[in-house]
């Protein structure tokens, strides 16, 4: 708790000095145990949440959950447990992805391409999770 808080004054004097740019440029690479993550994680929010369509966010929730999973392969190729917090915002995204496909007038093609992406990253999902634990 002490230590979110502390978090949160870094990343709230970071922004208000003029680095906010530079700061979420350099958390993009960031993994779950590493300083800049959570900075990752808000930009990631933001650009959800501004994004121009449902379409577009559609696209986003599909790209961030191929990034937790792969954030989930790091942490167990370096033989760390995967992090609890990693695999809820998995599912969020994948949930995300689900009831935006429900909502869009999507062809059966891009549906059939996305529910794919969406099945291969679950069946991952659980490969990890049986491996590590979780």
């Amino acid at each position: 708790m002490i230590a979110q808080i502390g978090l949160a004054i870094v990343l709230a004097v970071t922004l208000l000095a003029g680095g906010g740019g530079a700061t979420v440029y350099a958390s993009q690479t960031s993994q779950p145990d590493e300083f800049l993550y959570p900075v990752k994680i808000w930009s990631e929010d933001v650009r959800y949440d501004m994004a121009a369509s449902e379409t577009q966010q559609l696209q986003l929730a599909v790209e961030f959950a191929t990034r937790r999973l792969e954030e989930m392969q790091a942490q167990q190729v370096d033989q760390q447990p995967v992090d609890e917090a990693v695999v809820q915002r998995l599912q969020l995204h994948v949930e995300e992805s689900l009831q935006l496909m429900t909502r869009l007038n999507l062809s059966e093609e891009d549906q059939l391409q996305i529910r794919e992406q969406l099945r291969t990253q679950d069946r991952l999902m659980q490969q990890l999770q049986l491996v590590d634990g979780v």
